[in-house]
Order: structure tokens, then sequence, then C-alpha cells
């Protein structure tokens, strides 16, 4: 019955299907992965920003990746020209910042708008409390080296510009988009078996004498049920009482 899945138009059916329904399942596995980094990201930014500011030398010391998201304070003064850094609606202001007697960072300042007025760092001493960062994209020149800060908040205040907020910490659509990728997969190779069943069904001129046989014809009488078949009839057939 089953002879036909060894032609050569079903065999690359089925390792269709097959590679079809794996890929599917590896994309599924692999948004469990990036969910599971991304709940591990969550954490390790939650659980740092929940720690006291201290002061920016303490931190400075540590390799970048042990600082991150981390909260300092430190006293110096804004050093060098402000460059604007093109960003959805408006411009991150990363200016340098010279700590008192010690190292140069880079601040990011905040945001503002594409159609406000970009303002200038304030003159003089500055007091800040910032949030240690990595080197993302949007630093533009900053070097790779050197150390990247959001500010939070300042003295002198900045009031025009904006200070850039924390990343949204939550699971993201990862979790939904795995449970699609199964379902696509079960969908697929449901999709073969009812295709295998389909071209199995006897078909042409054998299956209709099939059809007419009185053999055929009384077994299904016998398998009948009310809502799908008639009840059987003539010889030997109890007529159903009103």
């Amino acid at each position: 019955m089953y002879r036909f899945l060894a032609r050569p138009k079903w065999i690359a059916f089925t390792l269709t299907v097959a590679a079809a329904a794996l890929g599917m399942l590896y994309l599924c596995f692999w948004q469990l992965g990036r969910l599971e980094d991304r709940k591990a990201f969550n954490d390790l930014v939650e659980e740092r920003i929940t720690q006291p500011a201290v002061p920016a030398a303490e931190l400075l010391a540590l390799p970048a990746e042990e600082r991150e998201w981390r909260t300092v304070t430190l006293v110096g003064a804004y050093r060098g020209e402000t460059e604007r850094v093109t960003t959805s609606g408006g411009y991150l202001l990363v200016t340098p910042f010279g700590i008192d007697g010690g190292d140069t960072v880079y601040v990011d300042r905040g945001f503002v708008g594409s159609a406000g007025t970009v303002p200038e760092a304030p003159d003089g001493p500055v007091e800040l409390v910032a949030r240690f960062r990595g080197i993302p994209s949007a630093a533009g020149s900053v070097p790779e080296a050197a150390a990247y800060l959001d500010r939070i908040e300042s003295v002198p205040d900045e009031a025009t510009v904006s200070p850039t907020g924390l990343p949204t910490l939550d699971d993201g659509p990862h979790l939904s988009y795995a449970i699609q990728w199964f379902i696509f997969s079960i969908c697929v190779v449901i999709g073969w078996v009812l295709a295998v069943r389909r071209s199995a069904r006897p078909s042409g001129p054998s299956a209709t004498a099939d059809r007419d046989d009185p053999r055929s014809i009384r077994r299904r009488h016998q398998q009948a049920v009310p809502w799908q078949d008639e009840p059987p009839t003539g010889r030997g057939s109890r007529a159903s009482k009103p």
C-alpha cells in the first residue's frame, strides 16, 4: 500500500519535509537559548544597578566586564568637544570628562530631539552620578579602550538633556517565537501524514469496482454509524420500530 513512498518524488518530498521540520525545531531551541541569555542579562543588570554608588576610581581598576552597569560618583570637568551621535529621533551627546586627579572618561550626557537645540557641556567643576557601560555602537568615535558612562544626574543639572535610561528588562518575544516554530514543525509533519494517507487510498477503475462489489457494500453496512451511513436494508435486516 505504501510502496509509492519509494518513488523518487516521494523520497524528495519526504526529505524536504524532514529538513523543514528539523530546521523549525532548531529555530525553536535557538529562541529558547536566546531567552536564557536574555534572562541572564536581566539578572546581571538588576543585580548591579541595585548596588550602592562608589567612586569611579575604585571601579576603573576592575576589568570592563566587571564594572558594566555599576553606579559611580565622580568629580571633574568636561573637556573637549561634544560629539552628536545620531540615534532614533535625535542625538546622544557624548563628551570627554576629566576626573579630578585621574583619567579621562567619556560621558553620554543624554538625549536631545532632532528638532531641539544641542546644548554645550557645562563649564567648570561638575559632580556626576553615572552608570558604567560598555562601548555600544552608538558611542561614535569613543576609543575602544576608554571608559564609557551614562549620566544619571549631575550638578549643575542639564535640564534640557534627558539621561539615557536602562534597557527594557523583560523576557522579550523569544518564548512565543519558540512556541510558534514548534507548532509550525508539527504542522509540517501532520501535512506529510495526511498527504501519505490520501495517496494511499485506492483510486481509478479498481477502486470503483471495489465500491460496487457486494461484499464491500455488506462490509460497509456492517460498519455503519448512524450519522454517516444509511442503515442496512434488504433481506435479513430488521425494520426499526417507530
